[in-house]
């Protein structure tokens, strides 16, 4: 549990809707042999000042299974896109759907808490490259990017 996080659990669905927009520019890097990474700060477009990063990485560019992207507010986790090959059970029940998810994270709750770090299964999440997959995560979090150009 996190007692230095500002913003209560009520508030963070509200701030995941909310637009924001890109301070700066888009820019990937290499990472690895086949690799890229993104890291972009964000800003709300409309309200108070809240320190958001958007992290995206890929292990594989030509591999859509090793995209990963993360939403960061104020140095905490607060939501992650992942894809699990495999589904994995907690005490006979489903915990992470085989396929994409994503993470729904409260850094207000315990770690212990079953709330702190759900996995909500994403069947209409569908890329079929990176800047789909960077498409993607912006409609999910409300991340506004020109793409009237390209990103890559």
């Amino acid at each position: 549990m996190s007692r230095d996080f500002r913003f209560p659990s009520h508030r963070l669905p509200e701030l995941i809707r909310a637009p924001k927009a890109p301070v700066g520019e888009v820019r990937w890097k290499p990472r690895g042999m086949a690799g890229r990474e993104l890291r972009l700060r964000l800003d709300l477009v409309d309200g108070p000042y809240a320190e958001f990063v958007l992290h995206v990485t890929c292990g594989d560019a030509a591999d859509v299974t090793t995209y990963r992207a993360a939403l960061i507010l104020e140095g905490y986790r607060v939501r992650g896109v992942d894809f699990s090959e495999v589904e994995r059970k907690k005490f006979y029940r489903i915990h992470i759907s085989k396929g994409w998810h994503e993470n729904v994270i409260d850094p207000n709750l315990p770690l212990s808490d079953a709330n702190q770090n759900r996995h909500e299964p994403q069947p209409d999440f569908d890329p079929r490259d990176l800047e789909g997959f960077l498409r993607e995560i912006c409609r999910l979090w409300h991340i506004d990017l020109d793409f009237g150009e390209a990103l890559l």
